[in-house]
């Protein structure tokens, strides 16, 4: 299932991870894993709704990569705020 960004605090998803984030290229979504501080996050446009997944090991990141004719954009986020969604 994964873990996913969801903002208690009015903002979209969208504007949180702009307020949060970094937007990255998908290219640079795996090496983030290896940084320590930061995760790559998801950002994919359903239609009707978004979805801000994160990729906290390598086989997340490469399910969100794959290919799907969703629009995506990935941003690098700070491990901390990420911790009310997601806890190593």
């Amino acid at each position: 299932m994964g873990y996913y960004v969801n903002p208690e605090d009015g903002r979209s998803k969208e504007q949180w991870l702009e307020d949060e984030g970094e937007l990255i290229n998908y290219n640079q979504a795996a090496y983030l894993l290896t940084e320590g501080d930061r995760l790559p996050v998801c950002l994919v446009d359903n239609g009707f709704f978004t979805a801000a997944g994160i990729g906290y090991c390598l086989a997340e990141v490469e399910e969100f990569q794959r290919p799907c004719g969703r629009p995506k954009k990935w941003y690098s986020v700070p491990r901390k705020a990420l911790e009310l969604w997601y806890k190593e």
